[in-house]
């Protein structure tokens, strides 16, 4: 039997595929040299990409000739074929015994870095290529053909020749039904047909469209000789699917014709549309006659029942978080703006959705009448996170270091400063590093509200709404609740001595130092002068300045911004002390060319009290390498937890429910950067 050859154009089309053994991905860990001073070893991979086996396709079997393929040495690695989600390259790719082998580096970015995590943790990553042909052979049912060593059974399909335009990870198991299609520019593609010598009569394909309910899509005419050109059969399938979709649905259709699913799939998902929106419709006829809501609109209303569910959430919840595109695709597109109040509800969201657990239906949720409108779980969890971003204390901030962790404790260690250089005598002089630390255990807190559904319908201005971003504020809080109890109740240091103490003793420091003073003589220390405040500012810095490092160096000579906390009665008393020229008549006022810059917040838990628990001040500095003091947070998937109508809760009880939590600790840092001064009579 000669095959025929036909050369004509068509439709290039691009595989992007993996086959049933071609899960083979491994990461070669960077190897710590002998010499800690030479250079690291770049992260590696490799992986057997395919092995040349027959693969099913959407429209039948496929198969790559693994001697036709045509590839450069040097192709991207992409997670999931998607061509903004680059996370390596390959330095050489080979055709081996196995068949296609290729092996790399991978690049430095956050999706790159999760890989290489979850690699590390045993996940099985699917191998995967993207395949264009420019040499196909058809082999028909009851003809044969070898290939890669092996004969073939028609029906099947062989790209002779192809190039190789990328390689992929995806997070799909090896399944030969789960991948995906895509197809390139058009060109000119060599087709051979291989055909059996006795040609029974092809099965007619099954109506696939038989049970499908009013309004009744329009099914493709059936055909006794089905076409085996690849690409007339997606030309085909796209025109299918088009033309069944309603106009409403012409979103739908088109992106399942981008995704390649089958004309049985498809019908499927636009009959199920058609239901979704014919549920809505009736829905709507209700809340069309209830008021709306604060914190939404009707235009929310006329979204979800035009099919404002197009949203793809689950394409936006992949990508990165990059504010600027992030905010002009929410301000382009109408129906992303009916599911959140504004975009900062939408950016906070994105921010922080991986932080985020709901139970319930939200397609049903967002159906609802009045103020439940606004309670689409995505935009409560942007309005929790908002208030959480927001409701953090500046001056905890910018006193203390912002760490995370993963797990239940933490050692934090400072491995002292560097020596101080002293004179070449014949040798170098090896100094270890002092090993002080802290080991910090995070402490669990929540906070949970509910409110009954029929309360929240009736909210006309939106308020339980702000009532959960003000949960968020209050859970942002936490750090300056737990740091000022720790300054008033001394917390142990690293040097297992009280925080405030007058003899640390640090290293080589000659003798004990002090971050704990007292300036005598006010006359009112509950109400000081703006001299007798400015004599208590000007003696914590002094005491800070005057520091040494644990090599017995001084540390903060240097030092030029300070954080200033106090109770709020002393409020009066430091703008005084800080922004008046003289402290009194003909006296000018010695902080005011200190050649600092001091920063003063009032903080109202601070006890007040007319006694020496409530007379004092304290001061850190904040341009040092290492803040003075630590707030730790634990890494949790479910720092926000929310409940809707549908959920067992709304159900049972008739109630929405709503939760934060945080495992977070503060202590102590470096406290040689910190003094306490206390105001006496």
């Amino acid at each position: 039997m000669n095959p025929t050859t036909i050369t004509k154009t068509a439709p290039r089309a691009a595989c992007r595929l993996a086959d049933a053994e071609s899960i083979s991905f491994e990461l070669l860990e960077a190897q710590a040299p002998a010499d800690p001073a030479a250079p690291q070893v770049a992260r590696e991979w490799r992986m057997l990409a395919h092995t040349g086996k027959v693969v099913s396709r959407w429209w039948g079997r496929l198969v790559l000739d693994m001697d036709g393929a045509k590839y450069r040495p040097k192709l991207a690695l992409l997670k999931d074929h998607d061509a903004s989600s680059p996370i390596g390259y390959s330095t050489k790719i080979e055709r081996t015994k196995r068949g296609i082998e290729a092996s790399g580096k991978m690049l430095t970015n956050q999706l790159a870095d999760e890989v290489i995590k979850y690699s590390r943790e045993g996940f099985p990553w699917q191998a995967s290529l993207m395949a264009v042909p420019t040499n196909t052979e058809e082999v028909e049912a009851g003809a044969t053909a070898e290939v890669n060593g092996q004969t073939v059974q028609g029906p099947v399909t062989i790209f002779r020749k192809w190039e190789m335009h990328e390689l992929t990870l995806t997070t799909l198991g090896a399944d030969d039904n789960t991948t995906t299609e895509a197809f390139a520019a058009s060109g000119d593609v060599e087709f051979t047909m291989t055909k059996k010598l006795d040609t029974a009569p092809a099965t007619e394909p099954a109506d696939l469209t038989a049970q499908v309910p009013a309004p009744q899509p329009v099914a493709p005419a059936t055909n006794p000789n089905p076409p085996t050109d690849p690409a007339k059969l997606e030309r085909e399938r796209a025109t299918a699917i088009l033309r069944a979709a309603d106009p409403a649905q012409t979103e739908l259709a088109q992106q399942l014709v981008a995704d390649g699913a089958s004309l049985a799939d498809a019908m499927t998902r636009l009959n199920a549309d058609l239901k979704e929106r014919l549920q809505a419709a009736r829905q709507n006829l209700r809340v069309a006659a209830e008021p709306i809501g604060g914190g939404n609109s009707s235009a929310h209303v006329e979204a979800v029942a035009a099919g404002a569910k197009g949203v793809n959430f689950a394409q936006l919840e992949a990508s990165p978080h990059n504010k600027e595109k992030l905010t002009a695709h929410f301000q382009q597109n109408e129906k992303l703006q009916a599911f959140f109040s504004s975009s900062a509800q939408f950016l906070a969201w994105h921010r922080n959705k991986h932080r985020c657990i709901h139970l319930g239906n939200d397609s049903n949720v967002e159906k609802l009448a009045g103020g439940l409108q606004s309670m689409g779980f995505r935009n409560v969890q942007g309005t929790y996170f908002l208030g959480y971003e927001q409701g953090g204390s500046e001056w905890a901030k910018r006193i203390a270091e912002q760490t995370t962790t993963d797990q239940e404790q933490e050692i934090y260690k400072w491995l002292g400063t560097a020596p101080t250089p002293t004179k070449w005598e014949g040798e170098r002089k090896h100094a270890s590093l002092t090993d002080y630390g802290i080991t910090l255990i995070g402490d669990k807190f929540e906070s949970t509200v509910d409110a009954d559904i029929d309360n929240v319908r009736r909210d006309k201005t939106g308020q339980i709404l702000k009532r959960i971003g003000e949960m968020g504020a209050k859970a942002a809080s936490l750090d300056e609740r737990l740091l000022s109890t720790m300054l008033e109740s001394s917390s142990v240091a690293y040097d297992g001595l009280s925080l405030w103490n007058t003899a640390h003793k640090i290293g080589k420091s000659a003798s004990t130092q002090s971050n704990d003073v007292t300036v005598s003589g006010l006359s009112t220390p509950d109400a000081p002068t703006s001299a007798g405040m400015s004599t208590a500012i000007l003696t914590g810095l002094q005491q800070i300045i005057g520091m040494l490092d644990d090599r017995g160096d001084p540390m903060n000579q240097n030092a030029r911004k300070f954080v200033l906390v106090a109770p709020l009665k002393y409020w009066q008393s430091i703008l005084a002390a800080l922004q008046n020229e003289f402290t009194s008549a003909g006296v000018s006022n010695t902080l005011m060319n200190a050649g600092v810059t001091i920063s003063p917040f009032t903080n109202v838990r601070l006890s007040g009290a007319a006694s020496a628990a409530g007379r004092r001040i304290y001061i850190a500095r904040e341009d040092a390498g290492l803040l003075p003091f630590i707030t730790q947070d634990e890494n949790i998937p479910d720092a926000f937890k929310s409940q809707d109508a549908y959920s067992e809760g709304g159900f049972q009880r008739d109630k929405l429910s709503w939760g934060s939590k945080r495992i977070t600790t503060v202590a102590p840092g470096r406290i040689e950067l910190v003094c306490r001064v206390n105001l006496a009579a």
